[in-house]
């Protein structure tokens, strides 16, 4: 068992996640809190500026459908 699995179930999260969830969910955090497109793709590790572009369609309809808090900022 990986230490991600280990963890998860010591956590006792019963969603199912993996670490693709918590890669997408940084990349959409950046772009959501107005962290450069190039940057992000540099910090993924993708070779092509497309696969960085999903993150930035998630990261733009996640922000239409809620306002945004400064509190969310902290």
């Amino acid at each position: 068992m990986t230490t991600f699995l280990w963890q998860q179930k010591r956590q006792k999260i019963t969603v199912k996640i993996s670490t693709q969830t918590f890669r997408h969910s940084y990349a959409v955090h950046l772009l959501q809190n107005q962290v450069g497109l190039k940057t992000v793709q540099k910090l993924l590790g993708h070779e092509y500026i497309g696969s960085t572009l999903i993150y930035s369609h998630a990261a733009q309809k996640e922000s239409s459908n809620k306002p945004l808090s400064p509190l969310d900022m902290i």
